[in-house]
């Protein structure tokens, strides 16, 4: 997350922040309908220039790549007739690649919206805060699951790539919203959290420590230890910094 990114010193990050404004003043579903689509407009447009959204393939590619699948059926077919089995193989995975291809560009030429699925994307969602600096308070009781719960595939493909600098195979998933909440922070913004205190001396917190130890600085930790201060199997404590 690029809190810095010239990127965001882009005009389009001032008009998105007016039209969020624009839409909380507006009196009716009509202009907060129209207001609506200007700021889905300039959202997409926010998403392309952070390289959040790749650039809508153009139709002409479509129809140009839709020219090449019958001649390489053709081809396909020839090496086949002729007994080139290596060949109409290698042939055939060309041509399944470019049906693949033309499939998925039609469906994003179709896509008038920016969507991130299951994601909510924070750089593009609220653009006009990290164009000045990021948020000035980050507060939260983030969840606790065991990375037991957490699956290989989802802690190699998801967590790894995106948390790598306090990434660990055995770390609790609340780890990963340290280090997100800390990256959201402006310069000498405050962040408070509830939550299990093992990591500070637990092998997977090691990273963690160590990383908040070079970006920031801690106000205050109240740990709580054993004390049965709320109604869950955790050992809780307050961290602000």
């Amino acid at each position: 997350m690029e809190k810095d990114s010239n990127l965001f010193r882009s005009p389009l990050i001032e008009q998105f922040k007016l039209r969020k404004a624009d839409y909380s003043g507006a009196d009716s579903p009509e202009s907060k309908a129209e207001i609506d689509e200007d700021i889905e407009r300039l959202r997409v447009e926010i998403a392309k220039s952070l390289h959040h959204l790749p650039e809508q393939p153009k139709p002409f590619q479509i129809t140009l790549a839709e020219r090449e699948v019958q001649p390489l059926r053709d081809k396909v077919q020839r090496l086949i007739n002729s007994g080139d089995k290596p060949k109409a193989e290698r042939e055939q995975k060309n041509l399944n690649t470019l049906l693949t291809s033309i499939e998925e560009w039609k469906k994003q030429i179709n896509v008038e919206h920016y969507d991130t699925g299951e994601i909510f994307d924070w750089t593009v969602e609220f653009a006009e805060v990290f164009a000045d600096g990021g948020f000035d308070v980050v507060m939260a009781n983030p969840p606790y699951i065991r990375q037991e719960l957490l699956g290989r595939d989802y802690k190699e493909n998801k967590l790894k790539p995106n948390f790598g600098e306090v990434y660990s195979g055995t770390a609790d998933i609340y780890v990963y919203f340290f280090a997100r909440a800390n990256a959201m922070l402006r310069t000498n913004g405050v962040g408070c959290f509830i939550s299990s205190n093992k990591w500070l001396r637990a092998g997977y917190g090691e990273k963690l420590r160590q990383h908040l130890l070079d970006q920031t600085k801690f106000h205050l930790v109240v740990d709580f230890g054993e004390l049965p201060v709320f109604n869950a199997a955790t050992f809780p404590a307050i961290f602000l910094w």
